[in-house]
């Protein structure tokens, strides 16, 4: 990977709507269409211009952090998950779950990468939602 022939760290953030599923189900599809849009607005509001997010599927998205150590994308995970949950839609709160990663250590290629993220975002979610975890092993 040329982060890692460059030295470059570059981080992800695995982020998942909280009871997403309730809200959708109460509310229907098309206020949970409208909620996944909110929610992406914001954390694009939030980003670094050279980061992107996206959508990865359902309610879920993933950040790419670049030029992002372990420590910086802890922070702002921390950040984005502090905006969404102080914006309201439709009057009511909405709260992300988030797992970052970043690469090294034993985190050697963007498969590694992903599936470290996603289990941080497990544990986060195990943890009691709306908050922020990371890899077992930080690696700077």
């Amino acid at each position: 990977m040329p982060a890692l022939r460059y030295r470059a760290p570059v981080s992800i953030a695995m982020i998942d709507i909280d009871a997403f599923k309730a809200q959708n189900d109460t509310l229907g599809h098309v206020a949970g269409d409208e909620a996944i849009r909110h929610v992406g607005r914001v954390l694009d509001s939030v980003l670094r211009t050279h980061d992107f997010v996206g959508r990865y599927g359902g309610d879920e998205f993933t950040a790419l952090l670049v030029n992002t150590s372990a420590v910086g994308a802890r922070l702002l995970s921390e950040r984005l998950r502090r905006a969404v949950a102080a914006m309201l839609w439709r009057d009511q709160p909405l709260t992300v779950s988030i797992g970052y990663a970043t690469l090294g250590g034993n985190i050697t290629s963007h498969v590694d990468l992903l599936a470290a993220a996603d289990e941080a975002l497990y544990r986060a979610k195990r943890g009691g939602r709306n908050r922020v975890e990371g890899p077992l092993e930080i690696a700077e």
